[in-house]
């Protein structure tokens, strides 16, 4: 699935518009998906922006053993994986494909740890870690900065760690001088579940600022259209927005009060918030069961809430 590039314009001033590949889906909704030794996905391509692969199964698992052609000269390609019983080996990922794949990236686990190195380093627009059977270790460095910043999402059952190398950044570079836009740092949103633990080790970097942090007036030729003269008007562009910084842990009942299981010692610059976002969870199969409520059906793992049941 090839991408596309054109050049236009005359010599002097031309422009170059390119696109991206296509997108290559392989989807299983009861078992699993393998890529053997022997098969070759091509996104990528010698013009253009690379493709986007997704690989979903959500009930079964992804074995990954194939060639990935992933390269172009434009962008790089963006990644989904639903591994829904299975493990990644991300450390390896990152370590062998951190070039290639550097749009959006996804990847769901059912099973094991998704693990970043100390040393290795990932350029990406996005990315969205969920190992819902383990946990989320990061000692590396994710780097999603830009003109503006993209998202970065940890989340994971039995914790996310940022240890003492890790370095997270989102920043905002910002758009030209005589750009009238405002530019945002990218958000980050770090989650865990159960008896998880968000843990943020000393020496850990969060950076989610903007780099321009002053209101600007950007001038901009205009005819009067009283006078039908040209004259010189200006735009007020307020400054650059930082990220939103979310910690989300549930809550947990003790007799001195109720609290979240987050460990923070790590250093953040630039985040236009920070919220510690406390939560519980039920169990609505139980609640169905129990004859002291109303309102809630489960059938065949479907649950209905009736919100006008009293």
């Amino acid at each position: 699935t090839p991408g596309y590039s054109q050049k236009f314009g005359e010599a002097a001033d031309q422009v170059t518009v390119s696109a991206g590949g296509g997108t290559v889906a392989l989807l299983s909704k009861t078992g699993g998906i393998d890529l053997g030794a022997a098969s070759r996905i091509a996104i990528g391509g010698m013009t253009g922006k690379a493709g986007t692969l997704k690989l979903i199964a959500a009930q079964g698992t992804v074995a990954l053993d194939g060639t990935i052609d992933a390269t172009a000269p434009d962008a790089g390609a963006s990644f989904t994986l639903d591994n829904g019983l299975g493990s990644f080996d991300f450390a390896s990922f990152a370590a062998s494909s951190s070039s290639a794949f550097t749009g959006d990236v996804a990847i769901r686990t059912g099973a094991g740890d998704l693990i970043l190195n100390a040393g290795q380093s990932l350029k990406l627009a996005s990315l969205r870690l969920t190992a819902d059977g383990g946990a989320a270790s990061i000692n590396g460095t994710i780097d999603t900065s830009g003109i503006n910043g993209g998202d970065i999402a940890l989340y994971a059952r039995d914790g996310v760690i940022l240890g003492q190398t890790a370095v997270v950044d989102t920043h905002a570079n910002g758009y030209a001088d005589t750009d009238t836009r405002q530019a945002s740092a990218g958000d980050i949103t770090v989650g865990v579940s159960g008896s998880g633990t968000i843990s943020v080790a000393n020496g850990a970097r969060i950076d989610m600022g903007a780099r321009r942090l002053n209101d600007r007036l950007v001038s901009h030729q205009q005819i009067d259209p009283r006078t039908q003269n040209r004259i010189t008007a200006y735009t007020y562009i307020e400054a650059d927005k930082g990220g939103a910084l979310v910690l989300r842990a549930p809550v947990i009942s003790q007799p001195a009060g109720d609290t979240v299981n987050i460990s923070f010692a790590g250093a953040v610059t630039g985040a236009r918030s920070v919220t510690v976002e406390g939560y519980r969870s039920y169990d609505l199969a139980s609640i169905a069961a129990n004859n002291a409520f109303t309102g809630v059906t489960v059938v065949n793992n479907v649950v209905t809430l009736d919100v006008g049941a009293t």
